[in-house]
């Protein structure tokens, strides 16, 4: 909810103003920041809740939108969501988490596109917005498992191309609450760490 400036962000950062605009728009475009004509731009608000119910959302409806997409499906779409895994695993080499979220976002996306309903793609839309806030929030306990996650979407591929349905509404909703089992063990570790 912080108001910041790009002037005020690049004095504080002893830069010029050129880089600190070319970051506000990729931040506005990622969701991070809100612009208002004649009132100024703020911070994004991250709520984990919000968050935790995309995640449950999709969780759900993901599994229908793969079903759907499989009789929309051809190789140019197999080849997309193979070259999405592939960015996942030279992200994840080279320990990259903003291309990595990128692509493992574009896999995903491929099922909502190809699912062939304006309704699939719009709730796409909107918890995929909510899901990148949070990540970027949860950075540190999406990034140690980068590897590990690009085989689950090897996985989910592998299914998808088989028309596993069964396979996927078990697969999909284990993956998607993947990161909120690294939180809570993170937070577990944290307080066993902190004496708590």
């Amino acid at each position: 909810g912080q108001r910041i400036t790009e002037q005020g962000v690049a004095q504080e950062m002893g830069t010029s103003p050129g880089p600190v605009r070319e970051a506000f728009v990729a931040l506005q475009q990622e969701g991070l920041l809100i612009s208002f004509p004649r009132r100024g731009t703020f911070v994004a608000s991250i709520s984990e809740l919000e968050s935790r119910v995309a995640y449950q959302v999709l969780a759900r409806i993901e599994p229908y939108a793969a079903e759907l997409a499989m009789a929309n499906a051809d190789q140019s779409a197999y080849d997309r969501m193979t070259g999405a895994i592939n960015g996942m695993r030279a992200a994840a080499k080279e320990s990259s988490l903003r291309d990595f979220i990128h692509y493992d976002l574009e896999f995903h996306s491929t099922f909502y596109e190809l699912s062939g309903t304006e309704l699939l793609k719009s709730i796409w839309t909107s918890t995929s917005v909510k899901i990148q806030r949070f990540i970027a929030l949860a950075a540190s306990h999406y990034a140690p498992d980068l590897t590990e996650t690009a085989d689950q979407h090897s996985v989910l591929l592998t299914l998808f191309c088989a028309k596993d349905v069964d396979g996927l509404r078990i697969a999909i909703p284990t993956h998607v609450g993947d990161l909120w089992r690294r939180i809570k063990t993170a937070e577990s570790s944290d307080e066993l760490q902190n004496g708590n």
